[in-house]
């Protein structure tokens, strides 16, 4: 008679063991995680934001919905005794910078491997954007903005960190794989 040895039994966990089922989600899930980089959300996001920032103060009540700029800004000025004239002025030079850091985070996240300087460039240029909205708030008397545009900036802070550390941890990866 022939004695069968066994060994340890193994036991199965779905976890460390998924069935054959789920290797083509997690296939699936991998490629989107390797294709769809941290930096090109930040960088959509951004250039999301101060398009429609930029677009919004040129199309009051035509196409966004909220507060008009136009009256905002003159009503600002005019507690400084400044005509509406300049108020205008500096709403619309206001919106041509947002604008144009909207095509700057656009080329940004279209590229997959994105300029630094340019980059860095952005993201200071946008907190001196809210720094200057901040002072604003500060010379018209409105803290609801000026608590709005200092959370812009810690937002503007933490999106320059995430993606400088994504950068550092992506060049140390490629660095460790060759």
């Amino acid at each position: 008679m022939k004695t069968i040895q066994s060994g340890p039994i193994k036991s199965y966990s779905p976890i460390s063991d998924p069935p054959s089922i789920h290797s083509g989600a997690d296939r699936f899930l991998r490629a989107i995680d390797t294709k769809l980089s941290l930096t090109f959300i930040v960088h959509s996001f951004w250039a999301m934001f101060w398009l429609l920032n930029g677009l919004d103060k040129f199309f009051n009540y035509q196409y966004f919905y909220g507060v008009t700029r136009d009256e905002k800004f003159a009503n600002y000025f005019a507690t400084l005794n400044l005509p509406d004239y300049i108020a205008s002025i500096c709403l619309y030079a206001i919106s041509v910078i947002e604008i144009i850091l909207a095509a700057v985070f656009i080329v940004l996240a279209a590229k997959s491997s994105s300029n630094r300087s340019l980059q860095s460039l952005a993201f200071k240029i946008s907190m001196l954007v809210f720094f200057l909205f901040s002072a604003g708030d500060i010379l018209f008397g409105d803290r609801a903005e000026l608590w709005e545009h200092g959370t812009f900036m810690i937002l503007v802070m933490t999106s320059f960190m995430m993606v400088q550390f994504y950068a550092k941890q992506s060049s140390e990866n490629r660095k460790t794989d060759h």
